[in-house]
């Protein structure tokens, strides 16, 4: 039996770029990851981060899929 399809598009840069600096950021939890006891990594370090990791991503010739969200996905 075979899945249902789900409607992709393609991911925008700025999408990519802010999932990946709130990953470095927070854990699934919305707690922030500690870098160093007592020490979170902030903001501007993430988001420079994020746009490198997109860089490499972009040189690299990925690209990077999105479905809609997860409240319009079918049950399963």
């Amino acid at each position: 039996m075979s899945e249902p399809r789900v409607p992709l598009r393609l991911a925008d840069p700025a999408e990519i770029a802010g999932q990946i600096s709130l990953a470095l950021r927070y854990d699934e939890r919305g707690r922030s990851r500690p870098v160093a006891p007592g020490k979170v990594l902030g903001e501007f370090v993430a988001d420079q981060t994020a746009e490198a990791v997109l860089r490499m991503l972009e040189r690299g010739g990925y690209v990077i899929m999105k479905t809609p969200a997860p409240a319009t996905l079918p049950a399963q």
